[in-house]
């Protein structure tokens, strides 16, 4: 019994081996012919695609040609232009050395102009140093700016003319006005707030507003220092508060004695 087993098992076993072998065969011209239709797809693609790039490289081609046809008449252009202008040039070229001669002599002229408006700002700071204080330093560090930049360049003839103008102007107008004010004490003998009056170019002094000590500009010293006179005299003092009031519109007009060239009181 158990020799028929094994004599049927392996008649089994030889049958079916055959049909395994036809399976992996049959799998296997399957898969080719799928590779072989992929590669047909793909070749007919890669042809396809080729065709279209040969169409755009000879529509390029095309439009290259067309470029190099217009860029040789341009080309041409230019050249008939040049010849033209070539004979243009000379005349240009005598035009241009002509204005550069022009240009040479008036930057000479627009330098002489400077240092003219320059050597004025000097003679002009000379006379401002002489002014009283209350305009002196204002004026003095206006001009001084100005000759400042007409010695680096930094402003033209026009405008430098028309600012020197102008402070000379104002210069003037100093020597006749009468300038009064309440403001903080410029020198230290009197403290605080104090009254000054301005008159023209030659008179400036300062009260203490109790009306006990009065200073009055006497010019200046060698190392430009203002120079005060001193004077603890309670008439001369009411007389300057006097007049500030006067001019400002805080009193009634009236005649009001100025101390000129009064000496110091002890």
């Amino acid at each position: 019994m158990i020799r028929k087993l094994v004599i049927i098992t392996a008649a089994v076993t030889w049958c079916i081996a055959p049909l395994k072998a036809d399976t992996v065969l049959l799998n296997e011209i399957t898969s080719l012919e799928s590779e072989l239709q992929r590669i047909n797809t793909e070749r007919e693609r890669n042809h396809l695609e080729l065709q279209r790039e040969q169409k755009e490289f000879g529509e390029y081609a095309k439009r290259v040609e067309q470029r190099k046809t217009s860029y040789n008449d341009a080309i041409d252009s230019l050249r008939e232009q040049t010849h033209i202008t070539a004979g243009k040039r000379d005349s240009l070229l005598s035009a241009v050395t002509g204005i550069e001669t022009a240009i040479r002599q008036q930057e000479l002229l627009q330098n002489s102009i400077r240092r003219q408006l320059i050597a004025s700002c000097s003679g002009l700071l000379k006379i401002i140093e002489e002014l009283p204080p209350a305009v002196r330093g204002q004026t003095n560090n206006t001009l001084q700016h100005l000759r400042s930049e007409l010695e680096s360049g930094r402003v033209g003839n026009a405008e430098a003319f028309q600012r020197y103008v102008s402070i000379v102007a104002r210069a003037e107008d100093h020597s006749f006005e009468i300038d009064v004010s309440e403001a903080d004490s410029p020198i230290q003998q009197i403290r605080g707030t104090v009254h000054r009056i301005r008159i023209g170019n030659f008179f400036e002094a300062v009260a203490d507003p109790k009306g006990q000590r009065i200073a009055l500009w006497t010019g200046y010293d060698n190392k430009g220092e203002v120079q005060w006179l001193i004077s603890d005299d309670p008439d001369m003092a009411a007389g300057i508060i006097e007049a500030v009031k006067i001019r400002m519109g805080q009193a009634v007009p009236s005649f009001v004695e100025i101390p000129f060239g009064t000496e110091e009181k002890e």
